[in-house]
C-alpha cells in the first residue's frame, strides 16, 4: 500500500500517519509514505490522505481524520470491519 499525503496545508500530523503506520506494521501489510503536494494530486485525489493499493484501487482516502486506524488497513486489504 502507497499512503499519499495530497495537501500541504491539511491537518494530517506525524500522529494522524503513526497511527496507520502501526496498524500496518503489526497486521504485516507493507506502507510506504508519499508526499505529494503538487497541485495535480489536490485536484486529483480530493483527499488529504489516500491509501492506494498495488494495483492502484484508491482504497481510502480522508482528509485527515483517523478514529480506527486497525480497522481501516483491514478493509483495505479486504477483512471485516
Amino acid at each position: 500500500l502507497e499512503m499519499c499525503m495530497s495537501r500541504p496545508t491539511c491537518s494530517c500530523t506525524a500522529p494522524t500517519t503513526a497511527s496507520i503506520r502501526r496498524a500496518a506494521e503489526t497486521n504485516g501489510v507493507p506502507l510506504k509514505l508519499v508526499k505529494d503536494d503538487t497541485a495535480e494530486a489536490r485536484e486529483f485525489y480530493e483527499a488529504a490522505l489516500v491509501l492506494v493499493r498495488p494495483d492502484q484501487f484508491v482504497a481510502w482516502d480522508s482528509d485527515g481524520d483517523v478514529t480506527d486506524a486497525a480497522g481501516i488497513i483491514r478493509r483495505v486489504v479486504g477483512g471485516h470491519p
